[in-house]
Order: structure tokens, then sequence, then C-alpha cells
């Protein structure tokens, strides 16, 4: 009982301390038309509003921001801030690559073991099916993210071997700086 049978690692952990080839992770920057708010709170609600407005026929993304704003404690202003990042988002080729696909997964939980025996485990942001392909991406709403960048690529790499090894289909990466 002192040694555990089981390491269990976050996939954000993960991505500092391992030594994870990621130079194929594409990087996709698509701008935010002005200045937005940033912070953690921030970005939970930009991945909220993002992943609903994904799911949505219709639903203009503004009401979309407002109400889960509301569920998130952020304010008005983020909120704003959140649907003009998404809406310029819905308008980039990628986001309409992603709306062709049949089979898409929005902030879906993952988990995959190392062959050291550590299982990772966290959520995959965006996976879509593309000619034959997953297409895994991770969204970061950071206003710089040039110190974390290769983090942020090892972190993409790995969800994406997770996917891979899931679906046993071939999988590539993509960071997408919202």
């Amino acid at each position: 009982g002192a040694e555990p049978s089981i390491r269990v690692e976050r996939v954000t952990a993960a991505s500092r301390d391992r030594v994870q080839d990621a130079r194929s992770i594409e990087v996709i920057a698509i701008g935010r038309g002005g200045t937005a708010p940033a912070g953690r709170g921030f970005g939970s609600l930009v991945h909220a509003v993002l992943a609903a407005a994904l799911g949505a026929a219709s639903a203009p993304v503004d009401r979309i921001a407002a109400m889960q704003a509301r569920v998130l404690g952020c304010t008005t202003e983020e909120a704003a801030a959140a649907a003009r990042v998404v809406e310029s988002a819905l308008g980039h080729p990628f986001f309409q690559r992603v709306r062709r696909s049949k089979q898409v997964r929005r902030e879906t939980p993952v988990t995959h073991r190392q062959l050291d025996g550590t299982l990772l485990e966290g959520v995959v942001d965006l996976a879509f099916e593309e000619d034959g392909a997953w297409v895994v991406a991770d969204f970061k709403t950071d206003r710089e993210i040039e110190d974390r960048l290769e983090d942020y690529r090892r972190q993409v790499s790995l969800y994406t071997a997770a996917v891979a090894a899931a679906t046993g289909q071939p999988a590539r990466g993509v960071l997408v700086r919202l």
C-alpha cells in the first residue's frame, strides 16, 4: 500500500515535465478584433461559449456568451468580449472545417497510458474527423504565449497521442490562439 499502483498526471503538468516532440503541431492565430480580457476565468468563458456555439445550429453567440457568463460568474464586459472572440473564431477557415465534419467532440475527457505506466488525463478542447484522421485542437486565450509556446505544443502533442490511441486512427494537432 505504500507504493501507488497507478501514477496519474494531468496533461498540462506533463507538458512541462516530459520530453515530447511537438514540432509538427500547427499554430493558428485568430485575431481577437481588439483587446480582450485575460486570465483563467475569461479563458473558461471563451471555451464554454465556443463549445456551445459549435453545437448550436442558430443560437446567437452573444446570447450564449451572456448565459455562460452568468453560469461562470463573469461580467457583462467579459461576456461581450468572449462573444467577439468566438464570432471571430467561427468565421475563420479552421472552424469552417470543423463545421463540415460529421464527427466532432468538444471538451472531451481523455486518458492515455504512457510507456512508463503513468496515466495521463486531461480534457481535449476540440477534436474532429477530417479525411480519415482526427484533428485535435487546444485553445489558448493568453495575451502572450511566446514564453509558454513549447509547453503548449507539447500539451497538444500529448492530447493528439491520446486521441490516436483511443480511435486507432491517425491524428494531428493544432494549437489555436484565440
